[in-house]
């Protein structure tokens, strides 16, 4: 799976729980821990937002999710 594809399904997680621990979501991708950090330093990053709420909110206002 491509990075980007990561990324959306990490925001639509994220979207469906808030409160959604990386843990959880690196087990339901089948990726490393590491990896859902890395993508979501990078969602961040992207978005210029510091936590999920700011993520998902302005991801959802661009229609990226």
């Amino acid at each position: 799976m491509l990075s980007d594809e990561y990324r959306y399904r990490i925001l639509k997680l994220l979207e469906a729980d808030p409160h959604a621990s990386q843990r959880r979501i690196a087990e339901e991708l089948g990726i490393s821990l590491g990896t859902v950090r890395s993508h979501i330093t990078s969602i961040y990053r992207k978005l210029q937002v510091h936590n999920v709420a700011e993520a998902v909110s302005r991801a959802v206002r661009q229609r990226l999710i």
